[in-house]
């Protein structure tokens, strides 16, 4: 698998996977919502992503597990050494809000650490790859960017949240000297980070794991990171769904930067 992940084949493949979903998830645009037993919103575009993406790695990879938030009983494969993480629309109360803040994401976990992500956001039709050959972002018409050529400026920190935020949240974000805040859902945050847009993206409440993945292994793959408080990196194993707390940033330095121009 490990010379899999560095051939061009795996990468074109998510980029078809992904570039299919964008068009399905917009095709699907006014087809309603409905309730899961959960509370949480689902629609047709949840459901024709899914199946879509489910299909295509299963036929691609038969040999490795895949977890779909659309899929309950896919769930018990979170402590499997290899397994494709997947969450088909995220972000749908946006999408049914007719807000344009909502992704596809599919991740690859190994061990733990999430190697290669591919992220889609169906209004603009932009597709993010990242992994062990690197990130880049291409566009609709088919331009692709280095990611890795991007740099940021800390002068003015950039810090993206979530829509709704708790007080731990705004508490740490009113720390940073001249930081700016913007509110965006779904993992279009971390496409961001990506861009060299946005320094941080503190997290300090509870999140799935599919949220994530994908774009934990995009800023990876740029040379930022993905950790706890404590400053040690998030780990997918273990059978829980859930995340701790975090912050996910460009630079994996942060701390030393933010502590410099205090």
């Amino acid at each position: 698998m490990e010379k899999e992940l560095r051939n061009n084949k795996l990468y074109n493949k998510l980029f078809k996977i992904i570039n299919k979903c964008n068009f399905i998830i917009e095709r699907y645009k006014d087809s309603g919502s409905s309730l899961k037993e959960d509370g949480t919103l689902v629609t047709k575009a949840d459901l024709e992503a899914d199946k879509y993406i489910h299909d295509n790695l299963r036929d691609c990879f038969p040999n490795i597990p895949i977890i779909s938030e659309e899929r309950k009983n896919s769930y018990n494969y979170f402590s499997s050494d290899e397994y494709w993480l997947i969450d088909p629309l995220d972000g749908t109360s946006s999408f049914v809000k007719g807000l344009s803040d909502y992704t596809t994401n599919i991740a690859l976990i190994k061990k733990g650490i999430p190697i290669i992500g591919a992220i889609g956001h169906p209004p603009s039709g932009k597709i993010w790859l990242g992994g062990l050959d690197g990130a880049n972002l291409i566009l609709q018409n088919g331009e692709n960017h280095n990611l890795l050529e991007n740099n940021i400026s800390w002068e003015k920190p950039l810090i993206i949240t979530s829509r709704n935020i708790n007080i731990e949240t705004k508490l740490f974000v009113e720390s940073i000297k001249n930081a700016k805040v913007i509110k965006e859902s779904s993992s279009i945050k971390f496409c961001r980070i990506a861009n060299s847009e946005i320094n941080l993206y503190p997290r300090f409440a509870s999140i799935s794991k599919w949220d994530i993945a994908a774009g934990h292994a995009i800023i990876n793959a740029v040379g930022g990171k993905l950790e706890d408080l404590n400053g040690k990196e998030f780990n997918y194993s273990g059978k829980s769904v859930k995340t701790n707390k975090f912050i996910a940033s460009r630079s994996k330095d942060w701390r030393r930067i933010l502590r410099y121009r205090n």
